[in-house]
Formats: structure tokens, sequence, C-alpha cells
């Protein structure tokens, strides 16, 4: 019998790590899907170097026509990602293939669950590549081009701007498990938010909307209280 215990241990140890790598896996392997924009702008960049001025406008409109198709295009899978991150929590087996989180996904939320949390990772990424491109351009009109200097200025404003828009990030996480049949997705583990501006709102105000984002000094969200009332899940299968 102890042997018999001690290998379902093992087994009950060993299986989410091997879960949990392959979804980091998939997840990655969609991101240049995401980042095609990388290509389109290097090879924009190529065929017109001695025309910075004349093609930074179109430049600019191509990059961020690819970052939104590539957001769009990669989100469902995101979502599926997410949600397969997010089961561990109740030890739950939902999201176990790629074929089966299209079909749970379908079946209880249609259409429209592919796409949760869409909004504030559009608006996130917009607004990197925005604001990162306006400054990137002004120093390099106003003050001179330098490819060195030039490149440090796109990475550090890339850097902070990500930083300041990284809460829009956490909202797009949490709205993307809202709405599955997952006990994260739930009251106590989670709020329900009537919309993406609510969970930013409520994130705000319990100083929440930042967690993740510090390697060393991280947000720990609050325990659910001993005395919460919790509805029991069904089993799911």
């Amino acid at each position: 019998m102890p042997t018999v215990q001690s290998k379902k241990q093992q087994e009950d140890d060993v299986d989410p790590v091997l879960r949990f790598g392959f979804r980091i896996l998939c997840s990655t392997a969609l991101y240049p899907l995401e980042y095609a924009k990388t290509l389109i702008q290097e090879s924009s960049t190529n065929e017109h170097d001695s025309d910075v001025d004349d093609d930074a406008e179109p430049g600019a409109v191509r990059k961020a026509v690819a970052l939104l198709c590539g957001v769009i295009i990669s989100h469902p899978f995101h979502v599926i990602s997410i949600r397969m991150m997010a089961q561990f929590i109740g030890r739950e087996h939902v999201y176990d293939g790629l074929f089966g989180s299209i079909k749970e996904i379908w079946k209880y939320e249609g259409i429209h669950g592919f796409f949760s949390g869409l909004i504030p990772r559009l608006w996130m990424h917009v607004s990197v590549i925005t604001v990162t491109g306006a400054v990137t351009y002004l120093f390099n009109k106003y003050v001179g081009e330098n490819k060195t200097i030039g490149g440090h200025v796109d990475t550090i404003t890339h850097f902070t701007v990500s930083s300041i828009m990284y809460p829009y990030n956490v909202v797009s996480t949490c709205m993307a498990v809202q709405g599955s049949r997952l006990q994260a997705g739930h009251p106590p583990m989670m709020d329900h938010y009537i919309n993406w501006q609510d969970c930013y709102a409520r994130l705000r105000m319990s100083a929440e909307h930042k967690r993740g984002s510090g390697f060393f000094f991280r947000t720990v969200a609050q325990a659910p209280a001993k005395g919460a009332i919790r509805v029991p899940f069904p089993e799911l299968k």
C-alpha cells in the first residue's frame, strides 16, 4: 500500500509539470505570429533606408496593422494557453488539449469566448507601438540619426511604456479566464467583472493592477476568508 501511494503521489507531481511545459511550449510557439510585424519593419527599412522621412509614416502604419492582425489572429490561442495554466488552481482537467479546449469554449461560450480580454490587450500593444514609434521618430528627426543611440532610445522607450501599460495585460488575463467553468474564474478565487473597464477599476482599487510586474517585490493576492461562502463546483471531466 505505501508503494502504491508513493507511486500515485509521484504521478500527481510529475503530470502537472509535463502539462505545464507543454502549454508553455504551445504559447511560446505562437509569439512569432504575433510579432510578424518585425519582419515587415526590417524589410521596409532595408528597401527604403535612404528615405527615412518619406517612409516613416507608412512604415509606422504597416507596423501597427501587422501588430493588430497578429494579436487578433493569435488571441484565441492565447486564451486557451491562459486557461490551461489557470486550471492548475483547481487541479481541473478541462483544457487538456488544443481541440478539446476549442470544443469547450465553443460549447459554453461561443465565438465570443475565443476573444475574451482582447480589447485591453489590443489597447496595450497599440499604445506601446504608437508611443515608442513617435518617440523614436522625433528623436531621429530633431536630435539626429544615430543607429546606436536610436536603438537605445527605442529599447528604453518600449520598456518604459510597456511597464506603464502593464495593468492592461493583467486585465486581459483576468478577462480571458472569466466566463470559463474554471474555479479560477469565479468567486472567491476571482471577482465577477461586468467588463474590462470594471475589472481595471476594481484591480486598481485593491492595488492588484500591477501584480506579477516585479521580479522581487511582487503583489500577492489576498486569500479568500475562511468564512467565505463557496458554492461547490460540479465535477468537470
